[in-house]
């Protein structure tokens, strides 16, 4: 199979692999940040293509309106760019244990957003005692 572009390779692979199983939250989260750059580039492109000095006459194809990251929030399933900001913002900064339990559905990303901030700032708390 022959693909236009890398964005369309991405979305057929993913397709793929989801039709043999559904994928974990780290494998989503993978997915989506590629899938990141992908739309970040073509916001650049359309933000481009509105200046006043690039228009010129051209057709009009179907653009996806909206900030990149709600396209990617929705198109890898989650479901607001809120929600994909706090599912980048564990795997940056949470412990393995968290993301495990993930993985495993035994919590939701929010619950490990708020245990993954609270540990954060219980170790700044701490580290800001003993150098005090």
């Amino acid at each position: 199979m022959v693909f236009e572009d890398y964005e369309q390779k991405l979305k057929a692979e993913v397709h793929e692999n989801e039709q043999r199983k559904e994928f974990s939250f780290s494998e989503r989260l993978e997915w989506a940040r590629e899938l990141e750059q992908v739309e970040r580039l073509k916001a650049e492109e359309r933000k481009m293509s509105n200046l006043k000095q690039n228009k010129t006459e051209c057709e009009n194809f179907p653009v996806r309106e909206g900030r990149a990251i709600n396209i990617v929030a929705e198109s890898t399933g989650f479901g607001s760019g809120k929600q994909y900001e706090k599912a980048k913002y564990i795997v940056d900064n949470g412990s393995e244990e968290v993301i495990q339990q993930l993985d495993n559905e035994e919590i939701s990303i929010h619950a490990a957003y708020t245990i993954s901030l609270s540990n954060e700032f219980s170790c700044t708390s701490i580290l800001r005692l003993i150098y005090l």
